[in-house]
């Protein structure tokens, strides 16, 4: 919409030497770059301001410079207007306005944030055409935008050989960045010691991007030489590398470990933050101990930390698995009372809770109210509800929910499919469940795969009903 109106709104004629010149114009100007220069580092509170304040700077385009211009179209950058900000630009080109490398680079960055890549190096091929000289942010903008890491590092490999660039901290944490979340954390070691005999010094980011890649495999040993070395060179750990590694011992039941680091963090005076205290909450709840979760937020207050809408959900989490959903639901009040807005997050708790509990029609009813009180269900929402019909045998239910949903365009994914199917078949309704299984997996399904469990279901039922006709049907289509 914002783009639509963008392109809609006329360019006015220029203004008069005097008006360009007036003390009015002076002072407006010098209140315009202070609203640039502000919102370059924030974002505009709606983009209309942006727009408007555009065609202002249009009509008195002498009085600002590229920087100027350059600042508005970060600004709608970090609104993530990208294609509003590339609309601008292609407008300020049209009206030989001028751009220098920055300008150039921020809009690579927007092509490279909307997945068109191609575009972004046909923009490098601009900036060159137009004799401005590619840098490193430019570089690492394209790096960042390439979908696949491996081809990242090559790009950046190849730059270094033909001395297009002097490589920096930045550019290596972003190629590491981008190999950790894709989990190759091998090859993110090997850009790390790449980086060492570049004599390019890590910083506390990049340590921490490889310790977070570490613990997704616990591999414990690297990780401690990691922090071994970041005290050799004087590199103190952040909020950060303790909330990691409070979080990767919970997440192996761990919590004695974690609890240590929580200790360490306040003796250096280095304050764990809502997430690191989420995080042991989170280990605590993992064991069934939801009372150690309780004293977490005893000392999260403390400290003077404020419990947001992660740790109530976790804490409902655990209630409605150790205490019982009529606890949980006396604590989803008492956080309502303290002014806590639960979102859908909340409510899908509270939904699976007493689906679980066999109050399917409490929950029904939760469920159904969700739009009165301006929430939509999302496809975890809609799957926990499915569970619960599938539970009471209620498969015409279920699958009414699976065509809402769909006609919602929420669209079910494998999780809602294998349950499906697993109800289907433990009431025996093993026709419904091959349709299920053509929709999910079929040449014209949504490429969905069968979970362990219910492949694990449909062999149990093969070898305990040979002689059962209608069994055959489940033979046939899930093992052709």
């Amino acid at each position: 919409m914002a783009l639509r109106l963008f392109r809609l709104m006329p360019l006015r004629a220029p203004l008069s030497f005097f008006s360009l010149t007036s003390p009015f114009s002076t002072n407006r100007r010098r209140e315009v770059q202070e609203i640039l220069f502000k919102n370059s580092k924030t974002g505009f509170e709606n983009v209309h301001d942006a727009l408007h304040l555009f065609d202002e700077m249009l009509q008195t385009r002498t009085l600002f410079s590229v920087i100027n211009f350059t600042q508005l179209l970060v600004a709608l950058v970090k609104m993530k207007q990208y294609s509003v900000a590339i609309s601008m630009f292609r407008k300020m080109c049209a009206l030989n306005i001028s751009v220098n490398t920055y300008t150039i680079s921020t809009i690579i960055n927007c092509y490279c944030q909307l997945n068109l890549i191609n575009y972004g190096f046909s923009m490098l091929g601009v900036m060159i055409k137009r004799g401005f000289t590619p840098n490193v942010v430019t570089y690492t903008v394209l790096i960042k935008g390439l979908d696949s890491p491996v081809e990242a590092g090559m790009l950046f490999k190849k730059l270094i050989t033909l001395n297009e660039i002097e490589p920096d901290v930045v550019i290596y944490s972003t190629i590491i960045s981008r190999l950790c979340r894709r989990r190759l954390v091998n090859h993110a070691l090997d850009v790390f010691y790449d980086m060492r005999k570049d004599g390019v010094d890590g910083s506390v980011v990049t340590y921490n991007l490889l310790i977070q890649g570490l613990c997704e495999f616990s591999r414990w040993e690297e990780i401690e030489w990691l922090l071994r070395e970041m005290d050799s060179k004087n590199i103190s750990p952040d909020v950060y590398t303790s909330s990691i590694l409070v979080n990767a011992y919970c997440r192996e039941g761990r919590v004695e470990d974690a609890e240590n680091v929580v200790r360490l963090m306040i003796e250096r005076s280095e304050f764990p933050n809502v997430v690191t205290y989420n995080a042991l909450m989170h280990g605590y709840c993992l064991r069934g101990e939801v009372d150690g979760a309780m004293a977490v937020v005893s000392m999260m207050k403390n400290m003077g930390i404020v419990p947001d809408i992660v740790t109530c959900g976790i804490l409902l989490d655990g209630f409605c698995k150790e205490k019982g959903i009529d606890e949980a639901m006396s604590l989803f009040h008492a956080m309502e009372s303290n002014g806590l807005i639960p979102n859908i997050y909340i409510y899908s708790i509270l939904i699976n809770g007493l689906c679980i509990d066999g109050q399917l029609n409490k929950a029904k009813n939760l469920f159904d109210n969700l739009s009165s009180i301006g929430l939509e269900a999302d496809v975890k929402t809609y799957t926990m509800m499915i569970r619960g019909f599938c539970r009471k045998g209620l498969l015409d239910e279920a699958n009414e929910l699976l065509v809402q949903m769909e006609a919602k365009n929420c669209l079910p994914d494998d999780v809602t499919f294998n349950i499906l199917i697993r109800g289907c078949i433990q009431n025996r309704k093993y026709n419904e469940a091959c349709e299920l299984k053509e929709k999910m997996c079929g040449p014209c399904g949504r490429g969905f795969s069968l979970d362990a469990y219910t492949t694990s279901m449909v062999l149990d039922v093969l070898n305990t009903e040979k002689d059962d006709p209608s069994a055959l049907a489940l033979r046939k289509k899930f093992f052709p």
